[in-house]
């Protein structure tokens, strides 16, 4: 919401410092609501840590844990409908299979690996291990296990959580969180084993990282577009006292400078300035991926947005970076819960196209047990593209919009909005289509500008916020020390209309107003919020990644011929 608003010229406004920094570049993600659903039977015991790979015949294919069983399931309709469950592995004497991760290989073979866990009934002497399965036809079906390593006996000497690879060559990295080879320290390395005969064979591991004295544990690897190979691990001594996700970074897979201690450059850490997260709080169980424009995305558990410090009661938070810097923020909650008592664990991401990211969640915040739960995020463009308008006004005003790209907002509940600007040499075009089952007194939009990208750290002079209710009235601050002041007499046009869906909003803001039109190509600061008013509750949704009294940390819009 807006806040600091100064609504009478004489009450003083406090002289405060008003700096600049540098704009947060780069693209958003915003999760849409309407697609989450889950992914695990209804009415199952727990099910989740599920992981998610597109196969080469089109589907969308998830595998997750349940009750000691490794589960798959198959979606041919982009994660709309799904099929029913594949059991691939099942627990063996009081041996349960767990954390299963998926990858197709280069000969089309899918492959899953997963982690045998000893429980209270099994045999004396039963050991953890890790296994991998095969199947030659998309996962219809699937061969005997093959053993890639056992560790201790004990809990406290176990191995964990699987992830694995296939370098171009062929050859297919497997890394695992081993605590085998400390069986007197409670400490864990990241082990990687390695095949070269499509996963029939394994190597004995190889140590890849270890930092002394504490436990590198849950590895992703990833094979970044310029070919390094490098994977995200969860660190409890880089920002003690809780974990913290670090990349481990190798130039070509080969780990010559294995094993990467703790103090070595090619261990990153990734939160600097704002976006450092608390030594208090928990970040852990981090999972990467790459879109192909480049950006790499983050996710990881965390309690850092609660109150309380309890690992086991956290959020699901997706980050976005490069692979330059290692430097992450515009952070998101793909599951949105208000709930302190509610959880989400053992999570996933899987990048579709440079326009769609799916999450995947462990959560007991919409269904009595801990299930499998997805959710759909849209990419918003690091700049949105603003053509020139066709039709200054009338019935063909949506025209100017054809064209436009869109922002998005619509994670917390089921209505939402897609934001598209246009514009011409008097005015810029704005149109908010909102997707409302019930439209009520206060809902509305606000849309924030930075027409000269001034990039201030607080509202000040030469940004504006414009709050456009859906029965057709304006209201219009411009910032000022610090605060939002209203302003009057504005020349804004603005129309809006019920719709079967719920209510458009069109209006046209006077370049007069906002300080002068800026050149084609010069960056504009805009941010949005939706307000939306249900029978029961009210609130306001924030445009991803954006914080709405920092213009700096504003979107990008960019004026196009």
């Amino acid at each position: 919401m807006i806040t600091t608003l100064a609504c009478k010229r004489d009450v003083p406004i406090p002289e405060v410092m008003v700096g600049s920094k540098d704009p947060v570049e780069g693209i958003r993600i915003a999760w849409d609501y309407s697609s989450r659903q889950q992914l695990s039977p209804q009415g199952a015991g727990y099910s989740g840590y599920a992981r998610m790979s597109v196969l080469e015949e089109g589907s969308w294919f998830v595998v997750y844990e349940s009750e000691g069983h490794v589960h798959g399931r198959k979606s041919w309709d982009q994660g709309n409908t799904w099929s029913e469950d594949v059991v691939i592995a099942e627990p063996e004497s009081g041996i349960s299979a767990t954390v299963p991760e998926v990858l197709q290989l280069q000969n089309g073979t899918v492959m899953v690996s997963y982690n045998m866990r000893p429980g209270s009934t099994a045999p004396a002497g039963s050991r953890f291990g890790i296994r991998a399965k095969l199947s030659d036809d998309f996962g219809a079906t699937w061969s005997e296990y093959k053993e890639v390593y056992q560790a201790g006996t004990d809990f406290e000497n176990g191995c964990w959580e699987p992830a694995q690879i296939q370098l171009p060559d062929g050859e297919i990295q497997l890394y695992i969180a081993n605590e085998g080879p400390y069986t007197n320290s409670a400490e864990q390395e990241i082990t990687m084993f390695s095949s070269v005969d499509n996963g029939l064979s394994w190597t004995e591991g190889r140590t890849i990282s270890f930092r002394d004295g504490h436990r590198d544990g849950m590895p992703v690897p990833l094979i970044l577009h310029d070919g390094r190979v490098v994977m995200s691990i969860e660190d409890n001594g880089i920002g003690a006292p809780e974990f913290k996700p670090v990349i481990i970074e190798s130039n070509n897979g080969e780990w010559e400078q294995a094993p990467v201690s703790g103090s070595a450059p090619a261990r990153k850490s990734l939160f600097q300035d704002e976006n450092r997260i608390p030594g208090t709080k928990y970040a852990g169980a981090p999972y990467i991926q790459q879109l192909a424009s480049g950006e790499v995305l983050l996710s990881y558990q965390s309690d850092e947005f609660r109150s309380r410090n309890q690992w086991d009661q956290s959020d699901m938070v997706v980050a976005i970076g490069d692979s330059d810097s290692w430097s992450f923020g515009r952070k998101s909650r793909p599951f949105y819960f208000e709930s302190p008592e509610k959880t989400c664990l053992w999570n996933s991401i899987h990048v579709i196209n440079d326009q769609e990211v799916v999450a995947l969640g462990s959560t007991n915040a919409f269904s009595p047990n801990i299930a499998v739960w997805m959710i759909k995020g849209v990419v918003i463009p690091a700049e949105l593209r603003v053509p020139r308008g066709v039709a200054p006004s009338g019935a063909d005003f949506s025209k100017n919009f054809a064209e436009a790209d869109h922002a998005f907002i619509g994670g917390r509940g089921s209505t939402n909005v897609e934001m598209r600007f246009s514009y011409n040499e008097k005015y810029l075009h704005a149109q908010a289509i909102v997707r409302d089952r019930e439209v009520r007194d206060t809902d509305g939009i606000t849309l924030f500008l930075d027409p000269q990208n001034r990039s201030y750290e607080v509202p000040a002079e030469g940004v504006f916020a414009l709050l456009f209710h859906y029965r057709g009235d304006v209201e219009r601050r411009r910032g000022e020390q610090g605060q939002w002041e209203m302003a009057h007499g504005s020349e804004t046009v603005m129309a809006a209309r019920i719709t079967s869906e719920g209510y458009v909003i069109e209006s046209s803001i006077p370049w007069s107003e906002l300080g002068g039109r800026p050149n084609v190509d010069q960056r504009i600061g805009y941010h949005v919020q939706l307000h939306e008013q249900s029978a029961t509750s009210a609130y306001t949704e924030n445009l991803s990644g954006n914080q709405p009294n920092q213009p700096y940390t504003w979107s990008a819009l960019k004026l196009t011929e």
